[in-house]
């Protein structure tokens, strides 16, 4: 399935990410960013002896202790020449950056970035569970098309070998990884809440997760309100994740001060969570949750998910994409545009909406199909419309009069009429739902 097939599904045009209106005229690109310049460069045989040059290098610790008489300072620009960087604890990066004349441009930033796209690989292969690769400690750093992974045999057991990317409250504001790969950790990514402004942008997360309890993911979202700066966001977009040992992706609070607000999941694709678990400890329960907490009363704010392309694949995950809480006020989300394919035991694209207490939910153009007579859609409450917005879903491959629609406690079985008159979903005026047995070719 092409990237974006989503937007372009039911017409040949594309949509406004902020009004789902179809925009007939391309918008104008941004303007380019500068030429890139590198400063200082680092590389596996590099030393603390070199100069830093490109043709005398130093070697990765010697970036992150600043120099060798603290050149690195914010502005500076490090190329990393190919080849592992391997070492036995994690790479922990605690120099600041700067704001300077924005959050989105380079200036002021400390940027490190893979030399002339040299294929740059940062290892851990401590021998212990639960240590990082990459710790951003400080604000305002860019990673740059890096391929971040863990080194461990214990693939199963909690905590697992390490997350890979790990965004600290330290970091404070102003972290941004973009074209990276994280894999083979307990979690991808992994982030705290105090974070302030945070974008991961075109980045492939696999081979993650651990498959017994807590568990841990392709990533594990959290943030907090205001952090860093006022109006912070917290934004993952253009990414990629697959194949994982968990979820593909988790935004879930076990526990103060662990916060879900302001987040942004744009333009997602991804596939088989728990496929690489071990069978003996059961895969988890879903390819993706959006909100959740340990009965810690933790609401999921300001959050949207947009233009999110899941496929689940046969006999793992009772579900493809959840929205879930137990906070008992204060929740809203929005969800746009989502592609849901397949699921549990072969074939649903069950989005699931459970233990709301919302003060909002906006449901868009989500289209949902099933590849055989499982579920195509389960919501917990009896009654929506008081906080709902929804319009113009598209069930494909389940049969109208057959029992696929839950709702209600213990998710009752029922048709589609029967579902769309309990929870008064599915019959608004000019928005109505549609419900077809034959597939689209996107799916097939």
């Amino acid at each position: 399935m092409p990237h974006g097939i989503g937007r372009y599904l039911r017409s040949g045009f594309p949509r406004s990410e902020a009004t789902g209106v179809e925009k007939r005229a391309p918008s104008m690109p941004p303007p380019p960013q500068p030429p890139f310049q590198y400063d200082y460069f680092a590389a596996p045989t590099g030393t603390p002896l070199g100069s830093g040059a490109l043709e005398s290098p130093w070697d990765i610790a010697t970036v992150i202790a600043g120099g060798t008489a603290g050149q690195i300072v914010p502005g500076k620009h490090i190329g990393y020449r190919g080849g592992q960087y391997i070492s036995g604890s994690a790479k922990r990066f605690t120099i600041a950056g700067q704001k300077s004349t924005g959050y989105n441009d380079q200036a002021g930033k400390i940027i490190h970035r893979n030399y002339n796209g040299e294929h740059v690989e940062w290892i851990c292969d401590s021998a212990s569970k639960g240590v990082e690769v990459i710790q951003i400690a400080a604000a305002f750093n860019w990673f740059w098309g890096i391929d971040a992974w863990r080194k461990h045999t214990d693939r199963y057991g909690y905590p697992g070998p390490g997350s890979v990317w790990y965004i600290q409250n330290a970091s404070q504001d102003g972290v941004q990884i973009l074209h990276c790969l994280g894999h083979e950790g307990s979690n991808g990514l992994f982030t705290d809440s105090a974070i302030g402004n945070v974008r991961i942008l075109g980045c492939v997360f696999y081979h993650s997760g651990v498959s017994t309890g807590p568990r841990a993911h392709a990533f594990y979202i959290h943030h907090t309100r205001d952090s860093g700066s006022i109006g912070s966001r917290f934004l993952l977009s253009d990414c990629i994740t697959f194949d994982c040992l968990g979820n593909c992706g988790q935004i879930f609070a076990s526990g103060a001060p662990e916060q879900l607000d302001d987040i942004d999941v744009l333009w997602l694709i991804t596939w088989g969570g728990g496929i690489v678990s071990n069978p003996a400890a059961g895969g988890p329960q879903v390819n993706l949750t959006f909100g959740g907490t340990d009965s810690a009363n933790i609401p999921l704010r300001g959050f949207t998910a947009r233009n999110v392309i899941s496929r689940n694949p046969a006999g793992y995950g009772s579900a493809n994409l959840r929205f879930f809480n137990v906070a008992s006020t204060g929740q809203d989300a929005i969800c746009e545009d989502a592609y849901l394919v397949g699921g549990f035991s072969g074939g649903n694209g069950r989005l699931t909406i459970q233990q709301m207490n919302w003060n909002s939910f906006q449901a868009r153009r989500n289209t949902m199909i099933n590849l055989n007579n499982q579920p195509i859609i389960e919501t917990d409450d009896t009654v929506y419309t008081p906080y709902t917005v929804w319009e113009d879903q598209a069930f494909f491959g389940t049969d109208p009069t057959a029992l696929r629609w839950r709702s209600g406690p213990g998710f009752t079985d029922r048709t589609w009429a029967a579902w769309k008159t309990f929870t008064g979903l599915g019959n608004a005026a000019g928005h109505a739902d549609t419900a077809q047995t034959t597939l689209p070719t996107s799916a097939k």
